[in-house]
């Protein structure tokens, strides 16, 4: 059985993101670069990811 990739939008403000790296070197994962309104990562237009470093969290 042949499932289709997992379709992730990624905002373009992660495009120098080692998550990018990360998700594009997995097979199953499909990654497009686009402006997202919300969040960081969306996967299958079902999940919306915002991605969060510890200096995030101290401003």
């Amino acid at each position: 059985m042949n499932t289709p990739p997992i379709q992730i939008i990624a905002d373009h403000r992660e495009a120098k993101s080692s998550v990018l790296d990360t998700l594009r070197s997995m097979e199953e994962v499909a990654v497009k670069i686009e402006t997202l309104p919300l969040g960081d990562y969306n996967v299958d237009n079902k999940l919306l990811f915002e991605r969060k470093t510890l200096v995030d969290f101290v401003a």
